[in-house]
């Protein structure tokens, strides 16, 4: 991803991650409606305790890499390459090479 450096990366990461988190609590809260209270509150906590531990967890641990998501990530996202152009020799016409995709 051009111009994003790792704190980006790893914000993206953490919130993406906290959506699954609070996703699960959401659906086990659902199946737990005609149990108890309590129960239903310790989803809820144990889903806080884990928001605050994710960003602690996420450095610490290491990287799970799923072959599938890496695959659709370098599929959907192209990859650039920006060459610098000296403006002293910069012609009017725009150039078509200062630019490269790949996929």
């Amino acid at each position: 991803m051009p111009g994003w450096n790792a704190s980006h990366l790893f914000l993206i990461s953490v919130a993406v991650k906290s959506i699954v988190v609070l996703s699960l609590a959401w659906l086990t809260t659902l199946v737990l409606r005609r149990g108890s209270a309590g129960m239903r509150h310790l989803v809820w906590t144990a889903a806080s305790a884990a928001l605050l531990a994710l960003p602690f967890l996420s450095l610490s641990l290491p990287k799970l890499n799923v072959p599938a998501v890496s695959a659709l990530l370098s599929e959907s996202l192209p990859a650039f390459r920006i060459t610098a152009v000296d403006s002293s020799t910069q012609s009017t016409t725009p150039r078509t090479d200062a630019t490269t995709f790949s996929s």
